[in-house]
């Protein structure tokens, strides 16, 4: 796990992609981390880069330091995640990231700035993926073999309704 330019960064199988239009997000699963840059730093719009212009680990530590704690920035513990979706806050809030945590079997929350990670939910099995839309969160309940729908403002849980 190393932090810095995008040329001298190095990744431990990228998982999942999420975005604020400012800065992108990924989970880094091998290395049970939570990373981000800005579009600026990819090359993708012109102009100089900004000081921020690099990847920068939000939680997680490296290859072998996986396990599962919540905390502030390089305290936390995470274990393979794999998947990520950024939630915009309601007026007056910046907004935060949801991640799938996939071998401990629970959704997070992170918040970008803070660098601080809580958990939201457990009893999932192995989630993959997480999207959000309409104030629901949709979880790939991989193990589980179904898709659950999570209410954001009341953590409620159900399956997707298939066939």
């Amino acid at each position: 796990l190393v932090d810095g330019p995008p040329a001298d960064a190095l990744l431990a199988q990228p998982a999942a992609l999420a975005t604020d239009g400012r800065r992108v997000w990924w989970t880094d699963a091998e290395s049970s981390a939570v990373r981000e840059t800005t579009p600026e730093a990819l090359g993708v719009r012109h102009g100089p880069a900004g000081a921020d212009a690099a990847v920068r680990t939000l939680a997680g530590t490296g290859l072998f330091d996986f396990g599962d704690a919540d905390g502030v920035g390089d305290a936390v513990r995470l274990q393979h995640p794999q998947g990520l979706a950024w939630v915009a806050g309601d007026s007056g809030r910046s907004g935060r990231l949801l991640v799938a945590d996939s071998y401990n079997d629970a959704l997070k929350w992170l918040d970008s700035a803070t660098r601080e990670v809580r958990t939201w939910l457990g009893g999932f099995a192995e989630p993959g993926g997480v999207c959000v839309a309409g104030g629901l969160a949709y979880v790939a309940d991989t193990n589980a073999h179904r898709v659950a729908v999570v209410a954001l403002d009341t953590g409620a849980v159900d399956a997707l309704a298939i066939g």
